[in-house]
C-alpha cells in the first residue's frame, strides 16, 4: 500500500479498489470523485493516470473471446478512455458536449 495523493491521503490500493468498483471511473477526475475528494496540487493526477491504464491493459488481457460480453465492456471502456485522452489533449474529433469547441 502506497500513498500517491498526500493531500487526500489516497494510496494505489484504494485507487485500484474505485476503478474496479461499481462506478468504474476511467478519468483522474472520477476516480477522485469516487473517492470523495478533489485533487489539490496535482502531483498525483500522472500516477492516478498509470494506475487506469494498466487496470485496462490487465483487463484487456484477461477478456474473454470476440464478441463477448467481457470483450464488449473492455472495449467500451478503452474507448471511453482514448476520448478521455483526446480531450486533456484538445483533438477531440467527434464534436461531443464534452469538447472545449462545442
Amino acid at each position: 500500500k502506497m500513498i500517491i495523493c498526500s493531500c487526500n491521503a489516497i494510496s494505489d490500493t484504494s485507487v485500484k479498489a474505485s476503478i474496479h468498483s461499481e462506478k468504474s471511473p476511467r478519468t483522474p477526475g472520477a476516480v477522485y470523485r469516487c473517492l470523495g475528494c478533489r485533487p489539490n496540487c496535482g502531483r498525483c493526477y500522472a500516477t492516478v493516470r498509470a494506475i487506469i491504464d494498466d487496470a485496462l491493459t490487465q483487463a484487456g488481457a484477461g477478456i474473454g473471446p470476440a464478441g463477448s460480453t467481457e470483450a464488449t465492456i473492455v472495449a467500451m471502456h478503452r474507448d471511453e478512455h482514448r476520448h478521455a485522452h483526446s480531450h486533456e489533449a484538445g483533438s477531440c474529433e467527434a464534436g461531443c458536449s464534452g469538447c472545449a469547441a462545442a
